[in-house]
């Protein structure tokens, strides 16, 4: 799927460790046009992180949809 929408925020960049080594993670809100306005938060991972754009800046993002099972139960 694909959504476009101007970035309004870009939320801290996180870090941290896990076995295959270090991580980075950069949440950012889009605003889709319409009324009344809409805003989705997406994240990216690793090379995928966005800090450099100004906010402001108009943004095509593609993404997937999935679900997974945890004990059997969807999540």
């Amino acid at each position: 799927m694909e959504i476009t929408g101007k970035l309004i925020q870009l939320l801290p960049l996180q870090t941290g460790m896990g076995r295959n080594g270090e991580w980075k993670k950069q949440e950012f809100i889009l605003e889709l046009e319409g009324t009344p306005a809409k805003r989705i938060c997406f994240g990216c991972w690793n090379d995928n992180v966005i800090s450099k754009l100004p906010v402001g800046s108009m943004l095509n993002v593609s993404f997937e949809i999935d679900s997974k099972k945890y004990n059997g139960t969807p999540i």
